[in-house]
């Protein structure tokens, strides 16, 4: 194929500038660089965390993002395998005077939590909101994400 057969084919981009909204690429001319859009900035806030030997979960930027403060009471429900925390509470301890995430020893069962294990903190601070998922439901999840991109 002669150079004129591809002209009609391949745009020259060494035409555009700046001007109509492509940039080249320092030190290759003639490449468009388009306008990324960053995806938008969340709140979320995450950590893993070893739960001690008392049931407590020490991070104190996940409650500092959430605004969970000592003394204050939450909730905590089981789903999926994963411990839902929200405040306010009705009447259960939740955060300790050292600013400590405490799992009462019911919850952390029902979650298949043992002592020492690593959870991951979920948190959402736009609701007031703490996930925390146990290792198993994070090697579930994982597994199955690696599955799926095996499959693909």
């Amino acid at each position: 194929m002669s150079h004129d057969t591809l002209a009609p084919v391949i745009p020259s981009f060494s035409a555009l500038n700046a001007t109509d909204g492509i940039h080249a690429i320092p030190g290759a001319p003639g490449l468009p660089l388009g306008n990324v859009e960053l995806p938008p900035k969340s709140s979320a806030v995450h950590s893993i965390r070893p739960v001690d030997t008392n049931g407590r979960v020490i991070d104190k930027a996940v409650l500092t993002a959430l605004d969970w403060r000592p003394g204050d009471l939450l909730s905590w429900r089981i789903n999926s395998g994963l411990i839902v925390i929200t405040r306010p509470g009705y009447g259960r301890r939740g955060v300790t005077k050292h600013g400590h995430l405490s799992l009462p020893a019911a919850v952390r069962r029902g979650a298949h939590i043992a002592i020492h294990d690593r959870v991951l903190l979920a948190a959402d601070p736009e609701q007031s909101l703490l996930v925390v998922y146990p290792a198993h439901v994070l090697d579930e999840i994982l597994a199955r994400r690696f599955a799926e991109g095996a499959d693909a």
